[in-house]
C-alpha cells in the first residue's frame, strides 16, 4: 500500500531520528543536555540538527539509503566548530562522517586507541611518544581495511 503523504512521512522519520540520536547522546553521558535544534524559519537555518553537543555541529539524515557525504556541507562553517554528518539508512547501522583533519585530531587526542572488530580479537595500539610513528588502518564495520597510513606524533612547538 503506497504512503499517501510521503513528505510528511519523511519529515517524521527524520525528526524521530534526531530525537533518537539526542537521547542516545544523553543516556551515554557524552552530551547530557543534547536536544533537537528547532529552526522556525529557513533564514535562521544553521544547518545542524542538535544543540548542546559541544564543538560538534551534528546534521542528522535518515533515508532509505545512506545520505551522500556532501550533506555535511549543509552545516554552516563557524570558527571552532566541527561539522558531523550522522546518517542512518533503513535496516543498517548509523554512520558518522567528519572531516579528515578532525578525525586525525581525535586520534591524536586519545591516550590509547583500541579497536575491537565484531567477532574478532581486539587490536591494541599503545600511546605514541613524540616523533614515534605507527602504521594505522581504518576499517569498515565488516573489518575490511579501507585505508591505511602512518600516524606521527609531532611535538608541540608553539
Amino acid at each position: 500500500m503506497p504512503v499517501k503523504n510521503k513528505g510528511r512521512h519523511a519529515r517524521t522519520k527524520g525528526h524521530s531520528f534526531e530525537r533518537e540520536l539526542a537521547n542516545k547522546l544523553k543516556v551515554s553521558g557524552v552530551f547530557p543536555d543534547a536536544k533537537r535544534h528547532l529552526e522556525m524559519q529557513a533564514s535562521e537555518a544553521k544547518g545542524y540538527d542538535l544543540d548542546n553537543t559541544g564543538p560538534y555541529r551534528i546534521q542528522c539524515k535518515r533515508y532509505k539509503k545512506y545520505a551522500p557525504i556532501t550533506a555535511i556541507e549543509e552545516i554552516k562553517d563557524e570558527h571552532g566548530t566541527i561539522p558531523v554528518l550522522v546518517t542512518k539508512p533503513d535496516h543498517k547501522p548509523a554512520m558518522a562522517v567528519i572531516p579528515l583533519d578532525h578525525f586525525i585530531d581525535l586520534l591524536l587526542a586519545e591516550n590509547e586507541l583500541t579497536y575491537t572488530p565484531r567477532k574478532k580479537r581486539a587490536t591494541y595500539i599503545p600511546k605514541l611518544a613524540e616523533n614515534e610513528t605507527r602504521i594505522v588502518q581504518i576499517v569498515n564495520s565488516s573489518g575490511e581495511v579501507i585505508e591505511s597510513g602512518e600516524l606521527v606524533v609531532i611535538p608541540d612547538t608553539l
